[in-house]
């Protein structure tokens, strides 16, 4: 499991501490470097009196990050960049690329241990489609990293979990290659076995001639598995 404790806060420029929930997230990040739980429970109430405190969801999603609950972190995180991505122009300074950027990688790293734990049954199923699902969701993955370091190219969570997931990804690739050669030639091999049992069947007197015929066509179906199996890099389409 990847794990990503990020120290940064998100911080939130406050116009007066009047505003609904600014006050419970001041509260929030004031005691979240000394206690996680009672920082969560603040920036819960932050949210309910204003749920589009982007910094706030932020918060909340570095905290199960570090709690180790991804599917939380990915809810709050998500919920952030939207927050983010649908601001206004003018406010889209510095700041908001840091925290922006920050939901991103968490994001990112929440999808990276979800699909670290569907691993497994990626590898117990042991075909092609399975394991192109897992590619989807890393590519989804890096995405998610792309778009963070965009926004921050010095954001060092982001650099790290590149370099943790680019290798997975591809191996995963070459896995799904390797799988589909093997599912393609056992095809091609079970069609031959076919032809053969059908030949053999359709024999109605097992004279000389049937036998001949019958021999004819089981080197005929080996050959055909064979060729196919040794061409079947010319033969399958280029892996995404």
């Amino acid at each position: 499991m990847i794990r990503f404790f990020i120290l940064a806060i998100a911080t939130l420029i406050l116009v007066g501490c009047d505003q609904p929930g600014h006050k419970e997230f001041k509260m929030g990040v004031d005691t979240m470097n000394t206690d996680a739980d009672a920082a969560e429970g603040f920036f819960k109430q932050a949210i309910e009196k204003d749920s589009n405190i982007a910094e706030a969801h932020l918060n909340l999603g570095l905290i199960y990050l570090n709690k180790e609950w991804a599917e939380g972190t990915l809810i709050e995180s998500r919920k952030a960049i939207k927050i983010y991505e649908q601001s206004k122009p003018e406010i889209r300074n510095n700041l908001w690329k840091t925290n922006n950027s920050i939901a991103h990688v968490n994001t990112a790293s929440a999808l990276t241990v979800l699909a670290g734990e569907r691993a497994e049954k990626w590898d117990e199923s042991a075909n092609s489609d399975s394991l192109k699902a897992g590619i989807v969701m890393y590519d989804t993955v890096l995405s998610y990293i792309a778009r963070a370091l965009e926004l921050d190219p010095s954001n060092v969570g982001g650099q790290v979990l590149l370099k943790r997931v680019n290798p997975i990804y591809a191996e995963l690739k070459v896995q799904v290659v390797e799988l589909m050669k093997v599912e393609y030639a056992q095809k091609q091999m079970a069609a031959a076995i076919k032809r053969f049992t059908d030949a053999a069947d359709s024999a109605a007197v097992k004279d000389a001639a049937a036998i001949k015929r019958i021999a004819d066509a089981t080197d005929s179906a080996l050959t055909a598995a064979g060729w196919n199996l040794n061409r079947s890099n010319d033969s399958l389409p280029e892996s995404q």
